[in-house]
């Protein structure tokens, strides 16, 4: 099989994985602002198929709560690597939003060190 075709099924046979919440209270007794506390989460496997290579997959995880945001990533920046990020959620505008994340990252394996983002 090329190498195309597979990724082109892989990213229509594999979703996107996002973390819900359930709760027993019903619609009438949740507060806009009770959702404002709730933490959202992002999940994503992203595989590449390297030719005369070793082919590779580069996990993340994002966590955000208010205007905090963590992430953790897997041979994102490098093969072998992982970094683990801290970041500020800015959001700006009604009608059309500005949001802007600020992040500082710690980067451990085959590069080592601190990353802005």
């Amino acid at each position: 099989m090329r190498p195309g075709l597979a990724i082109a099924l892989l990213l229509i046979l594999v979703p996107h994985a996002t973390a819900q919440t359930t709760t027993s209270q019903s619609a009438e007794t949740t507060s806009p602002e009770s959702d404002k506390e709730a933490w959202s989460f992002y999940a994503n496997v992203s595989g590449y198929l390297v030719p005369h290579d070793r082919s590779y997959a580069s996990p993340t995880f994002s966590a955000d709560r208010n205007n905090i945001h963590l992430a953790a990533r897997y041979n994102y920046e490098d093969k072998d690597t992982g970094s683990l990020w801290f970041g500020y959620n800015f959001t700006r505008g009604d009608n059309i939003v500005l949001e802007v994340t600020p992040m500082i990252g710690g980067v451990l394996g085959n590069t080592a060190g601190i990353a802005p983002g």
